[in-house]
């Protein structure tokens, strides 16, 4: 799978998470998960925040776009 967003992949592996806990910290399909992650679906504004405040990290450390 590409990946959209590294640093937030990134991020969820620091912490021991992988998709299946962005899932349930959203209330999304893992489906749902892998095409946000690779770009096919955009996140929403209020799934973002909650990625972020969860992470403690801003938007601009967890969804900057891969150049690749």
């Amino acid at each position: 799978m590409i990946v959209k967003f590294p640093e937030l992949v990134a991020e969820m592996a620091r912490s021991g998470e992988n998709q299946a806990s962005l899932s349930k910290l959203l209330g999304l399909p893992i489906s749902a998960i892998s095409r946000r992650l690779s770009g096919k679906v955009e996140f929403t504004k209020t799934e973002i925040d909650i990625i972020c405040e969860h992470y403690s990290k801003t938007y601009e450390q967890l969804f900057k776009e891969s150049t690749k």
